[in-house]
This record gives structure tokens, C-alpha cells and sequence, in this order.
């Protein structure tokens, strides 16, 4: 079946997009707002981290790791993932700026020069344990406790601090994680501009620690049970569909999750297939070699590194970059229609604009076209709309 899709974008700050449900054959109309003024916003960003006690061991899996014998965190003197992760983000000991926050400080410092800096928020999962909690209450800790750092301004410091007091321990509770994380974003007011809302969340592992899952041999045996044995014990299970489902529902609510899977044991069977799941819910498409399909995967931190400067170079907030919903059925079906404030209606030739078959993309590239778009206000709207056939 086919359908008609329209794109309608008016500029007015970052990009809002909301999504109308229609019946099969009708024409759907989805709309995107974007007030840019000299630059767009500095959108949400939440950074979730994994401290399950797998972290403690190497990115292939192999050696020792940074735990001790009673699976204790040493700290950074080993080489470990947890280490590994602590090296990417903040930088190696004794290293100045010379981390992915460092990174996106950089990346966003026009936005704070003019009193709009990054705001930043830490999530770790599990989350810290209730007082005297014991086994799988111990380790499948998860809710708003998670959340070390709410999104702020200027939170780079409290940040690096939350993480260098991190011990990794515990399960892997991403769901009900996810899930408090998306109650952390600011509220966004109707008569501001909107920005854009990204989780970046970094994982060594199949997420578990449902204890509603209801287990069977079809779907908690094997490698779907991440413990050694998973008997009377249901947060064990791969908990797939439930993370998948809240990372959908995240970006039905206007939050794009970016996914990286890091070490040995995100590689291969269930593990692939359930990250490949919630890549593709979140819509974090990767667009480089560190992606595989719709996740990234990390094999070793100079991977992590890869991954998470592609990410860097995706949130870009392009004023003349929109974001399809659904792959066009043909490029050359695909009509950009742009409407300066006031003025009349330009139907872009093919040569004033690309289409990105991987991100999903259109970019207008006329340099007058996407001038009036990068200057538009308030006051100024520009409107873009995207006319495309897709298949259903």
C-alpha cells in the first residue's frame, strides 16, 4: 500500500516533531517548528551509563579486569570497561579536557557565550540500592535515584564528579531506568522554542531486572537468561520487549535515544538482536562505520571513542536538516516546497537539495533558500514542507 506523506516545517527555535495517526491511503501531515536566531538551541542531552558488575571486566572479555576477588571495583589502576567508559567521557588521569564532555562543551560554546550553555544530565543503571537491600533488590536498583545529575546548564563538573564516585555493581535495569530518565527532562513551555531531547546511553550488556517478566522456555533459556540460572528468578531474563517498548515511547515523546553496545558480550545472539531493537526504536541511526545497523557497536575504547563522536556530529542542530519519518518509496517522488515570511512559495529543484537514504535526511542546500531559514524568528517564520510517497 501506498500513502503520501507531507512534511510541514515552520522555523521558529530547535525542532519539535508531532506525529498525526492516520487510517491506510489518507494523507498525513506531520510538522516540524524551528526558531533559529543566530544559532539553534543547545538541545537536552542525558547521558546514561551502565555500572552493572560486568563493567568491571575487559572489553573483549578475557582478562581480569579492575574487580577484585570478591568483585569489588580497585578503581582506575586496571583496564576494565568501566575504566575504559571513565577515560572516553572525562579522560584519561591527570589528562585536561581531553574527554567527550570536554567534546560538547566545545562543540556547544557559541550557545553558552550567549547565555545559552548546554544543559547536561547523568543517569547511571542500576541506580544506587535501597538502604539494606540484598540480592536482586540490591542489584536491580532503578528509578529516580539513577538519576546523579538532573539536565542542567553548565553541569559538566558536577558530572565528572557523579562519575568518578561510580563503583560498578549490579544488574542491568534499563527499562525501568529508561523509563525514570524520560521523567527528567525539563518540561518544555508552548510559548518558548522547543529543543531537541537526546539520550545517549552506553551498555555493556542485555538489559534484565524485570521482575514482572513472565518466563518460559521460549523466551528466558539460553542466552536470554543473563544469569546463571534463571529459575524462580524472572529478573534474570532478557528483558528485550520491555526496553524496546519504553525506548518507543520515549521518542514518541520527543526524546531520540542513541545506543552503544561496549564489550565482548554485547555481540552476537540475543544481545545483537535486542540492541538492534533498541537502536531502532530510539532513532538514533548511526551514519558512519562505528554503526551497525541501528546501534553502535564498541569492541575497545578507541571504538567507544568513534561512536561517540559520530553522535557528537548527529546532534548537530542544522537549521536546514530535517528528519524524515519512514524512507521515501523513490528519491525521485520527493518535493521540497520552501515559504520565506511574507513571500511566495519556491519548489526546490533537485539540484537545491539531498536526500540521505541512511539518516533518513533532507537537507536544503540552496545557500539563499537555507539562508532564510538559518535567520528566520519568530516573527520571520520560514516554512519547509516535504511532499514524499512511502510504502506501508
Amino acid at each position: 500500500m501506498q500513502r503520501i506523506i507531507g512534511l510541514a516545517v515552520v522555523m521558529a527555535g530547535c525542532q519539535q516533531y508531532d506525529f498525526v495517526p492516520v487510517q491506510p491511503n489518507a494523507i498525513e501531515v506531520q510538522d516540524s517548528k524551528n526558531t533559529v536566531v543566530s544559532h539553534p538551541l543547545a538541545p537536552n542531552i542525558m547521558l546514561v551509563v551502565d555500572r552493572s558488575g560486568s563493567m568491571m571486566d575487559t572489553a573483549n572479555g578475557l582478562d581480569a579486569g579492575c574487580g577484585d576477588a570478591n568483585f569489588n571495583y580497585t578503581g582506575r589502576v586496571a583496564d576494565c570497561k568501566w575504566n575504559n567508559l571513565l577515560d572516553v567521557l572525562i579522560g584519561p588521569e591527570g589528562a585536561v579536557d581531553a574527554g567527550f564532555l570536554a567534546a560538547l562543551d566545545a562543540k556547544f560554546i557559541a550557545n553558552r557565550q550567549t547565555g545559552d550553555p548546554l544543559p547536561l544530565g547523568l543517569a547511571e543503571l542500576p541506580g544506587p540500592p535501597p538502604s539494606g537491600a540484598t540480592g536482586v533488590a540490591q542489584a536491580c536498583a532503578a528509578g529516580t535515584a539513577s538519576v546523579l545529575s538532573s539536565i542542567s546548564p553548565s553541569n559538566e563538573a558536577s558530572i565528572t564528579s557523579a562519575l568518578l564516585g561510580i563503583a560498578p555493581a549490579g544488574g542491568t535495569p534499563t527499562a525501568a531506568t529508561l523509563a525514570a530518565v524520560g521523567m527528567a527532562f525539563p518540561a518544555q513551555a508552548p510559548t518558548t522554542a522547543p529543543r531537541a531531547n537526546y539520550i545517549i546511553l552506553m551498555t555493556d550488556g542485555a538489559p534484565n531486572c524485570d521482575s514482572s517478566f513472565v518466563a518460559d522456555a521460549s523466551n528466558c533459556s539460553g542466552d536470554r537468561c543473563t544469569l546463571g540460572t534463571c529459575l524462580n528468578v524472572p529478573e534474570g531474563c532478557l528483558d528485550e520487549d520491555n526496553t524496546v517498548a519504553t525506548i518507543a515511547q520515549l521518542y514518541a515523546g520527543g526524546i531520540r535515544t542513541f545506543v552503544i553496545g561496549f564489550g565482548a558480550a554485547a555481540i552476537g545472539g540475543s544481545s545483537t538482536e535486542t540492541l538492534q531493537r533498541m537502536g531502532a526504536a530510539g532513532q538514533g541511526k548511526p551514519t558512519s562505520t562505528a554503526g551497525v545497523g541501528s546501534y553502535y557497536q564498541a569492541s575497545s575504547a578507541a571504538d567507544l571513542k568513534q561512536a561517540l563522536t559520530d553522535i557528537l556530529g548527529l546532534i548537530q542542530q542544522n537549521p536546514c536538516l530535517f528528519q524524515l519519518q519512514g524512507a521515501p518509496l523513490s528519491q525521485a517522488l520527493i518535493e521540497v516546497l520552501v515559504t520565506p515570511s511574507g513571500g511566495m512559495t519556491t519548489t526546490l529543484a533537485s539540484s537545491q537539495f539531498t536526500y540521505d537514504p541512511v539518516a533518513e535526511t533532507i537537507e536544503v542546500k540552496d545557500a539563499t533558500l537555507c539562508g532564510d531559514i538559518a535567520a528566520s524568528g519568530p516573527t520571520t517564520p520560514v516554512t519547509v514542507e516535504v511532499r514524499y510517497l512511502q510504502q506501508e
